[in-house]
């Protein structure tokens, strides 16, 4: 199957026991493997925190839904190098939390 970044950017995600994770956002290539390494997932738009999928951890995907392992869910966060610490009226944010 062929998928376009059109349709995966939204497409929603789900674990393998059907908890619903969010949408996918954004994604990696690897331009050296020429494949995608990792999306990017968050619950909302709202939402200042992406979970970190691994393409390593998805089990299906298709034009509807993409499906991956349970433990994605507990193991995922944001990429360490994107969490820099900003000072904002005096609160700890993180700069992908902008």
């Amino acid at each position: 199957m062929y998928l376009t970044s059109e349709t995966l950017i939204g497409l929603p995600v789900y674990t393998r026991s059907n908890q619903r994770l969010g949408r996918i956002v954004s994604f990696d290539v690897d331009a050296d493997l020429q494949r995608i390494s990792e999306y990017q997932v968050r619950r909302s738009l709202f939402s200042k925190r992406a979970i970190i999928v691994p393409a390593s951890k998805v089990i299906s995907i298709s034009a509807s839904r993409m499906i991956v392992e349970d433990a994605v869910a507990v193991t995922s966060s944001v990429r360490r190098a994107e969490v820099a610490p900003v000072a904002v009226s005096g609160a700890a944010m993180t700069a992908r939390e902008e």
